[in-house]
């Protein structure tokens, strides 16, 4: 009867949600993913568990990292090389400069990331 339909669909929530988890926790999937999020999507999807925010806030890391040494290249004598990384990862380097992402995964360190990174912003802008 209705208990069992209601029963069904519990047992059909808590897979769905146990699938979106491992999925949503995948580093390589969230690398794809993560660039075609709005800032919502991805502070939503950061609430779903806590497996998610935690496979969320190392992917980021990692992007931030990665910002963070290739803004230092493009300030040294390797700002060409600085400049063919960001234009192969365009996508992550837009979404990481262009949403308040690094202000929620690392919010110590926002403002030195962003200062470091002005002057690749500034390249990326002028194209």
């Amino acid at each position: 009867g209705v208990m069992a339909v209601a029963t069904r669909r519990q047992r059909a929530a808590v897979c769905a949600r146990g699938a979106a988890t491992s999925v949503f926790s995948n580093s390589d999937i969230l690398q794809l993913l993560l660039p075609m999020m709005d800032f919502r999507t991805f502070v939503a999807l950061r609430a779903v568990s806590s497996d998610i925010y935690h496979a969320t806030q190392e992917v980021c890391c990692g992007l931030i990292a990665w910002l963070e040494r290739t803004a230092e290249q493009y300030v040294s004598p390797h700002f060409a090389k600085a400049l063919k990384i960001a234009s192969e990862h365009e996508a992550h380097l837009t979404w990481l400069l262009e949403s308040p992402v690094i202000g929620v995964v690392s919010p110590q360190r926002y403002h030195l990331v962003i200062v470091n990174a002005y002057h690749l912003l500034q390249a990326r802008l002028s194209r």
